[in-house]
């Protein structure tokens, strides 16, 4: 029985996985995923 629960666990996982890959790779979501990364390379007159 523990066995099923482990198997299903993994799935599970790895289609949240699967999932956060197609979310960062979807075009749409490209310039969303991207500015952070860029943002410390931004001035700030403050």
């Amino acid at each position: 029985m523990s066995g099923w629960i482990y198997f299903g666990f993994t799935v599970v996982l790895f289609l949240v996985f699967i999932g956060i890959i197609i979310h960062y790779y979807n075009p749409k979501n490209k310039e969303k995923v991207e500015k952070p990364k860029y943002r410390i390379f931004d001035e700030d007159d403050k």
